[in-house]
């Protein structure tokens, strides 16, 4: 006898497959967003095993391999994707399909990072068994996973795609052995990256390059050149127009004080130079914070914080107002102090003016209604902070981290360790300029300007424990003022010395 049939459960199920089958729109990009991330699995399989192709040749030569060593290099990645993907099905039943990708992520970092250091076939094959162990994993995982999150309409499609990045990785792989095969030496530039790891003098050169990088754009340099008008505007700063042209001041600012910094680099030094200007931007900075902090502290009051619906806009201060996008600050603008005014939706003010198409609304009574700023008496701190700030980086930590990566690395090291430097460079430079007004929302203004003092003052300690002077020296001689641990370097030189040399 049949089991009876529960009608309303069956109504479900239908409407859970009518769900899956008609797919929203937002659902429909998340799974794809979903599916590529997850198809990196399927594109590192595809490169991992077709990478040997060309590679075989190259290094055949490089650590000349017999013919059982190729064929074991070849093998020990199938043989370890074989084991692998048995022990894949109960991983995946054990700790989940998320991190069983994740530890497949971990094998393929790990044996790229073997791979890339190897010095002998010892390392190659345990590099390459890594990757087979992330290889197993990942072709287990990744298409089940796919699967099970795709809608029924285009779960076919998606796990296809994981094949398709599968072959994608393997033309990447051919692509890039070719590109290898044309650099001078074969793999010359993987011999360069493992000379530098296997040598501790420029292993402590390419910290101290690097960390110059670092520290010029997690100063906040870039906060300034791509945010200075709105920075200004925050300030209190009302005049758009005003806010511009004080931004291209301190523009004018940063180009007049480069030059100064022609002079001084071989006046003062390296090392002096660039202590004092990461000293100015700490002070600059800091004069930056305390503006902001004393505008919030003494910002105007909002008089109606429990006269509106619902809590809307029941702000208690200007500043806190005009944090919320749906929301402005009405004030009357009579050419004295700011104390009081009212947080208002956006839509309500008193002048009953159009004010989501404007920043900010005048009328005859001289009534504004502020979006992005608030009335200060501090405005003028965030002008002087900038000025300063440029008058203090522009001749030091601006030029001094390119100046000085150009000389401290040995000739054959120089190329590979710039590019590294200047990487690291942009990485942070990206990184600033993606979080600063995340950063003004999240952690307030002054907040924000406090990380970079305190960032600034942990530059300031990296410079006077690390950074040797190189004024005077010939380049050949620059690469011996590593040879003893980093933290002595500013105390190995007597830099008179180095001047009575010149």
């Amino acid at each position: 006898m049949d089991p009876p049939v529960d009608p309303s459960s069956d109504v479900t199920n239908e409407h859970r497959l009518n769900d899956r089958d008609t797919p929203k729109k937002n659902s429909k990009k998340f799974v794809l967003v979903l599916t590529l991330f997850s198809a990196i699995g399927g594109f590192l399989f595809g490169y991992d095993t077709g990478v040997v192709s060309g590679a075989l040749l190259l290094l055949k030569r490089e650590f000349n391999l017999s013919v059982l060593e190729q064929e074991i290099f070849v093998s020990v990645t199938i043989a370890c994707a074989c084991l692998f993907s048995l022990f894949g099905g109960y991983l995946n039943d054990k700790v989940g399909r998320r991190w069983t990708t994740i530890i497949a992520s971990v094998a393929f970092t790990s044996g790229a990072l073997l791979l890339g250091l190897a010095n002998g076939i010892t390392l190659l094959m345990i590099g390459r068994a890594f990757l087979g162990f992330g290889i197993g994993l990942a072709s287990t995982t990744v298409p089940i996973y796919i699967a099970e999150c795709a809608p029924v309409s285009i779960r076919g499609q998606l796990v296809t795609m994981n094949n398709f990045f599968i072959t994608g990785g393997q033309f990447v792989a051919s692509v890039m052995d070719g590109l290898f095969s044309c650099v001078p030496e074969g793999w010359s530039l993987i011999n360069t990256f493992k000379r530098i790891y296997h040598s501790k003098t420029v292993c402590r050169a390419l910290i101290v390059g690097c960390g110059l990088q670092l520290f010029q754009q997690l100063c906040g340099i870039n906060t300034v050149m791509y945010y200075s008008a709105s920075i200004i505007k925050m300030a209190g700063i009302r005049d758009e127009s005003k806010a511009i042209w004080y931004a291209s001041l301190t523009a004018a600012v940063n180009f007049l004080a480069g030059f100064s910094g022609l002079w001084m680099i071989e006046r003062f030094g390296r090392r002096k130079l660039a202590m004092g200007s990461l000293a100015g931007v700490f002070v600059s900075l800091s004069i930056l914070a305390i503006g902001f902090q004393l505008s919030a502290v003494n910002s105007p009051k909002n008089l109606n914080q429990t006269n509106l619906e619902n809590n809307l806009c029941s702000y208690s201060t200007c500043d806190t107002c005009i944090m919320d996008d749906k929301c402005g600050f009405e004030y009357t603008d009579n050419g004295h102090t700011v104390k009081f005014g009212y947080c208002l939706p956006k839509g309500n003010s008193s002048d009953d003016s159009d004010i989501c198409s404007t920043e900010t609304n005048s009328t005859t009574d001289h009534e504004i209604f502020a979006l992005d700023f608030c009335p200060s008496d501090y405005s003028w701190s965030a002008i002087l902070g900038l000025v300063l700030y440029l008058m203090s980086f522009s001749p030091g930590m601006g030029p001094l981290p390119w100046t000085i990566n150009s000389e401290i690395y040995p000739q054959w090291a120089r190329g590979t360790c710039n590019s590294l430097a200047t990487s690291v460079n942009w990485i942070c430079n990206l990184l600033v300029s993606m979080t600063f007004l995340t950063l003004t929302e999240t952690i307030t203004k002054y907040g924000t300007y406090w990380l970079f003092t305190f960032i600034t003052g942990l530059g300031i300690v990296f410079v006077f424990t690390s950074l040797p002077e190189t004024k005077g020296l010939p380049l050949e001689e620059v690469e011996s003022l590593f040879n003893s641990r980093l933290c002595s370097c500013g105390k190995r030189r007597n830099y008179k010395d180095i001047d009575n040399r010149k």
